[in-house]
């Protein structure tokens, strides 16, 4: 993740081979083929995947800057074949959550939840989002 705030080094290593390897990792990491081969597509072009990577960008890696508790209603769903949250790492994640919190394991899931468990998924915003 560090190596992702990196002005333009992520994009032009993603992107290399056509996002070839982009791809492979992606399918490597429990992602579906299609979607992978979307991604793929959409590396090639190094302003397509700022997005994606501003948002690792924005992370504060320094404890000179700490982010404040989340005082919001916050849901956490966590796919059980994460690999690269670890469940000792989701289920920790309510420490920072002053606000009510609810953590929902995903059986037999992997980081990619919209692409493969879009029905739970959004099952679970619904009722999430539908007091608040």
């Amino acid at each position: 993740m560090a190596a992702c705030q990196l002005p333009w080094l992520p994009e032009r290593v993603l992107g290399r081979r056509g996002g070839q390897s982009f791809r492979d990792t992606l399918v490597r990491t429990g992602l579906d083929s299609a979607s992978a081969d979307r991604y793929a597509v959409r590396a090639r072009d190094p302003a397509a995947l700022r997005g994606p990577l501003n948002w690792y960008r924005a992370m504060p890696f320094s404890l000179r800057e700490p982010a404040g508790p989340v005082r919001v209603p916050t849901m956490f769903a966590w796919g059980n074949r994460d690999r690269f949250v670890s469940r000792a790492a989701a289920e920790l994640c309510g420490r920072y959550v002053t606000g009510p919190y609810r953590f929902t394991e995903l059986d037999g899931a992997s980081h990619w939840l919209p692409e493969q468990a879009a029905g739970q998924v959004a099952a679970l915003l619904a009722e999430h989002v539908k007091d608040k």
